[in-house]
């Protein structure tokens, strides 16, 4: 990626909610800032949004979308409140935000100025609320088989393809936030980018991210294990 900025980085933060349910997240604003100044730093155009309402996420989500991005070479989105266990995020309002809607407006057909482009999410929120003690269970699920080879068109690609969304922990799980030195995912993200970026590429340095987040332990012996998922088709590399 050549271009200077690299493209939008947007960051949604809900710190605040006005539903009894959903607790202040403190510590969040500095994850916010840790953000802010490692994207600033990595020539990306920031943006932030702070305690949206879900239908105001949606909103803004859609609306950078059909922006144009063609002088840009990338797209990245990080997104920090609450969440639940069929990764649904929460607004301000306590009303969800479906993660695959906010991801529908950057697909191919619809912000076309990104076809082709790396679109990352960095997703900063629990989902669920297992608390992993170090032994956990696996199960495999059964895959659907394409039986036909086609001709490969780089102008015509799956609509889910160039995204990598990064989750901060595994499916079901929990996140750990401090109140005074903000989530251990965000924490590592940014250290490991911030002195990296130059040397690796972006799924090697989340493998680095997955280590650090992984050694830790609460006082309570709990522990955090981050689940990036890529449609990548290429390595990303955001160098300065």
């Amino acid at each position: 990626m050549d271009k200077r900025p690299h493209g939008v980085c947007a960051i949604f933060n809900n710190t605040n909610f006005t539903t009894e349910n959903l607790g202040k997240r403190k510590g969040s604003e500095i994850d916010r800032d840790r953000l802010t100044t490692m994207f600033q730093h990595l020539q990306y155009k920031v943006e932030v949004y702070n305690d949206l309402t879900a239908d105001q996420t949606l909103w803004r989500m859609n609306e950078i979308s059909q922006r144009n991005h063609k002088d840009f070479d990338s797209f990245i989105c990080c997104i920090l409140t609450h969440g639940t266990d069929n990764d649904a995020l929460y607004g301000s309002d306590g009303k969800d935000v479906s993660l695959r809607k906010v991801m529908s407006f950057f697909y191919g057909k619809n912000a076309k100025t990104l076809f082709g482009k790396p679109k990352i999410f960095f997703i900063q929120a629990c989902r669920g609320d297992l608390e992993d003690l170090g032994f956990t269970s696996s199960s495999i699920a059964a895959d659907s088989e394409g039986d036909d080879m086609v001709h490969f068109d780089s102008s015509d690609l799956p609509d889910t393809a160039d995204f990598l969304i990064a989750f901060p922990t595994s499916s079901g799980f929990v996140s750990f936030r401090s109140h005074n030195e903000g989530t251990w995912y965000i924490k590592a993200l940014c250290d490991q980018l911030t002195s990296c970026h130059n040397q690796y590429d972006l799924m090697t340095i989340l493998t680095m991210v997955n280590g650090k987040v992984a050694a830790r332990r609460t006082s309570e012996g709990y522990k955090q294990m981050p689940a990036p998922v890529t449609h990548l088709r290429k390595l990303v590399y955001i160098r300065t």
